[in-house]
Order: C-alpha cells, then sequence, then structure tokens
C-alpha cells in the first residue's frame, strides 16, 4: 500500500519523477504511474485503487497542467475527483505548486499551498514537515568528496545527467551517508568541455 500517490499532467512527468525519487530516498512508499504501473495493468483501475489506499494525495499542479482559464486539465482531473468523492476516508490532499500559475479551481481555493519556487529544497522540506518528516540536513563541505564524470555528448543529455546525479545522491543517503553536495562535481564530456 502506497502512503504517497502522486498525481501530475503528462507535462510535468520530469518534476513528478524528480519528487518520486527523493520521496524515496526517505523511505516512503509512494506510486507513481511511469514507475509503478507494469504491462497489462487496466491503469485507471490502478490508479483509483492506489489513490483510495494512499495516505497522502500530492496533487503537483503547474501553467502546463491547467487550462487558460485555471481549471484543472483532465489529466490530473481524475485523480482530483477520486480524492474528492473519497475525502471523508481517502488520502489527505497536499497541492503542490511547480510555477507561479493561477488556479481558479473552487475546489482549492481554501488550501494552503506548498510552492517550490523559487527553490525546490525549501519546498521539500515544507513537504517533509506536512509529511512527519524532519527537513533535509544541510550538506557541508566535509561531508562532500569530489567527483569527475565522463560522458560521451553524443549519448547523454543533460537530463540525463540531472537524473544518475539524483539517483547516485539518493543511494548515497540510503547507505547511511548525508547526501551528495553537487556544487562540487565538475562534469566533463569526453572531448573534455565542461557541461
Amino acid at each position: 500500500m502506497p502512503e504517497i500517490f502522486i498525481s501530475h499532467a503528462q507535462a510535468d512527468s520530469r518534476a513528478a519523477n524528480k519528487l518520486y525519487k527523493q520521496l524515496r530516498g526517505t523511505n516512503y512508499s509512494v506510486w507513481l504511474d511511469k514507475q509503478s504501473l507494469l504491462p497489462g495493468q487496466n491503469w485507471k483501475k490502478e490508479i483509483e485503487k492506489n489513490i483510495s489506499k494512499a495516505k497522502y494525495l500530492i496533487l503537483l499542479i503547474s501553467s502546463k497542467s491547467v487550462t487558460q482559464d485555471g481549471q484543472i486539465k483532465e489529466d490530473i482531473k481524475v485523480d482530483f475527483d477520486i480524492t474528492d468523492e473519497t475525502k471523508d476516508q481517502g488520502p489527505f490532499l497536499i497541492p503542490v505548486r511547480l510555477d507561479n500559475v493561477k488556479i481558479r479551481d473552487e475546489r482549492l481555493k481554501d488550501f494552503l499551498w506548498i510552492d517550490m519556487l523559487p527553490s525546490w529544497k525549501n519546498g521539500f522540506n515544507d513537504l517533509l514537515r506536512v509529511l512527519g518528516q524532519e527537513e533535509q540536513p544541510e550538506y557541508t563541505k566535509l561531508n562532500t568528496v569530489p567527483i569527475t564524470i565522463a560522458i560521451d555528448p553524443g549519448s547523454a543529455s543533460q537530463e540525463l545527467v540531472a537524473d544518475i546525479l539524483s539517483d547516485i545522491s539518493i543511494l548515497y543517503r540510503l547507505s547511511g551517508g548525508s547526501g551528495i553536495n553537487f556544487s562540487l562535481l565538475e562534469i566533463h564530456t569526453m572531448a573534455g568541455s565542461e557541461l
């Protein structure tokens, strides 16, 4: 049973995946469509089942997930409707704003939001407090080791590199480390130019 269900528009998949990895790195059981659905499963039934079982539903909202008049687009409206129908016994709704979007959906007007801007880290720490955890610790130079990664420019995008670095940090924390400070990290392509 997932503790947390992440609802997002397809256009916000990258942010949803980043949040999924960070929450998994803090030992939460998280359900995200791209990570949790298996081939052959009825996606609509699985979404309904996992929303109803989740303790928290994180609703990611951005300018990509609302219409021009500020209403929630269809791909996350279904998740929100299920939550609305089961509000007495369903998950606790946590709306998370990914950018400076203006939402006019009447059902969301009375909620306090978690804002991931201007700082994703501060927004994530706010989310951890709502979930009942302490903030992630600050990383210091004493806990860091400079790393150089060589990447073939023909086979890796900056998005892929960012995902790899996020995975490395999560694995390090899960193994008992306190995290990785990427400000000391140098990334070079095989040709030697810095990314």
